[in-house]
C-alpha cells in the first residue's frame, strides 16, 4: 500500500492580514515558549452558551482578534443555502514548514450541538491561552492548527443531523460509499433513509470544500467533534475497509484508546464498531470523513464523540467542552510524535 510522505511536519495555518502595500510594521515577534511565566490554563471567556449561526461569524471574529499575531480567519466555501463554512487558523509567527499539520472539526451533523461547541472551545482556549501558558504556547510554536468550526450550517440552523438536501455528510466520502448491508449505517437505497449518504461521493458542497481543505492542507492529524457515544473512535469506521490496518497504526491508535481511558471519562473506545455495541448495534459507517483522512493521507484520524447527547439540552455546553479538551490537548502535546506515527516516549 502507497501512502503519502510521513513529513514530521506540526502546522496551524496562519492567516496575517496587513492594511495598505507600503511601510506596514511587522507583527510582533511570538514570545518563546521558555520564556513564558507558565500560568495556568485559563477557561476561554469569549464563549458561553450555546453559538447557532448567525453567532459563528462574531464568535470566530472574536477568537481570531484574542488570538492576535497567531490567529487568523478563513472559509472554505459555503453550504447548499449559501451558508459560509467558517474557520480559525492558529500558529505562533514564523517559519510554519517544519510544524506538525492538525486539522479540527465540528458540526458535520448539524443536530451534534456539543461537538461543535468542542470546536469553538478548543480554539478560544489555544487563542488566549497562548503567550500565558507555556504548554499551550509550546503547541503553537511546533504546530499548525485549522479549525472549521460549523461544517453542516443548514443543518445547524434547521436542527437536523444531514444538510438541506437531506444527506448525511459523515457517510458520503468516498470509502466503501454507500454499502447497502443493513448491518451498515451507510445506506443510499432512499433519501428518507437517516443515514441517506447522497448520489456519489463528494455530492455535497459541504463535503466537497472539507475535501479540498485536507488536499491543500495534507493533515498529519485529524479530529473531528460529534455527539451520540461519549467515547472516542478510531478507524476503521466502514462496514468492509478498503485495506487491513498496519499492525503499527494498530498499535499507535490502540496507546490513545488506553491514555484515554485512563486519564479521562471517556471509556467508550475503539472503531464505530466496537464502541457503538452498548448503544445501538450495528454501528460500523462507511464513507466517514475520518476513514477518508487516514486512507487519503494517512493522518492519525480520531471521531470525538463529546457526549450521548443531541441538539440542545439543558446541560451546560461548557461543561462537555471542559471534560473533552484533555483528550485534544494530549495528542497536541505530543503532536510531533503522534504525526510520525510514534508512540510519545
Amino acid at each position: 500500500m502507497h501512502w503519502p510522505s510521513r513529513r514530521a511536519s506540526l502546522q496551524i495555518v496562519l492567516v496575517v492580514v496587513l492594511a495598505g502595500c507600503v511601510g506596514v510594521p511587522e507583527a510582533p515577534l511570538a514570545p518563546s515558549a521558555a520564556a513564558v511565566a507558565d500560568l495556568p490554563a485559563a477557561p476561554p471567556a469569549l464563549v458561553s452558551g450555546f453559538h447557532r449561526v448567525a453567532d459563528v461569524e462574531r464568535v470566530r471574529d472574536a477568537i481570531v482578534a484574542a488570538a492576535g499575531p497567531v490567529g487568523g480567519a478563513f472559509s472554505i466555501g459555503e453550504s447548499v443555502q449559501g451558508r459560509p463554512i467558517l474557520g480559525v487558523r492558529l500558529t505562533a509567527p514564523g517559519d510554519a514548514s517544519d510544524r506538525v499539520r492538525v486539522l479540527v472539526d465540528g458540526g458535520i451533523h448539524g443536530n451534534e450541538v456539543y461537538g461543535i461547541e468542542a470546536a469553538i472551545y478548543l480554539a478560544a482556549f489555544l487563542a488566549e491561552n497562548y503567550g500565558r501558558n507555556a504548554t499551550v504556547t509550546r503547541v503553537l510554536e511546533e504546530a499548525d492548527v485549522r479549525v472549521v468550526l460549523l461544517l453542516n450550517p443548514d443543518g445547524r440552523e434547521a436542527g437536523t443531523r444531514g444538510n438541506s438536501r437531506g444527506v448525511d455528510m459523515n457517510r458520503n466520502f468516498d470509502v466503501d460509499f454507500g454499502n447497502p448491508s443493513p448491518l451498515c449505517r451507510s445506506q443510499t437505497l432512499s433519501p428518507a433513509l437517516p443515514y441517506y449518504a447522497g448520489p456519489r461521493p463528494l455530492s455535497e458542497p459541504e463535503t466537497a470544500s472539507l475535501a479540498t481543505l485536507m488536499e491543500e492542507f495534507r493533515p498529519q492529524i485529524y479530529l473531528s467533534h460529534h455527539t451520540g457515544r461519549h467515547g472516542l473512535i478510531r478507524p476503521w469506521s466502514a462496514c468492509d475497509p478498503p485495506h487491513p490496518m498496519p499492525a503499527s497504526d494498530d498499535a499507535l491508535f490502540e496507546h490513545i484508546e488506553s491514555w484515554t481511558r485512563a486519564n479521562t471519562p471517556y471509556q467508550n473506545t475503539g472503531t464505530a464498531e466496537e464502541t457503538a455495541q452498548r448503544l445501538f448495534p450495528p454501528g460500523a459507517a462507511s464513507g466517514s470523513s475520518s476513514d477518508w483522512c487516514y486512507l487519503t493521507y494517512h493522518c492519525v484520524a480520531l471521531t470525538l464523540e463529546v457526549t450521548e447527547h443531541y441538539g440542545e439540552q439543558s446541560d451546560d455546553p461548557l461543561q462537555w467542552s471542559k471534560e473533552v479538551l484533555p483528550i485534544n490537548l494530549h495528542l497536541l502535546e505530543n503532536a510531533r510524535a503522534y504525526a510520525q506515527w510514534r508512540i510519545p516516549a
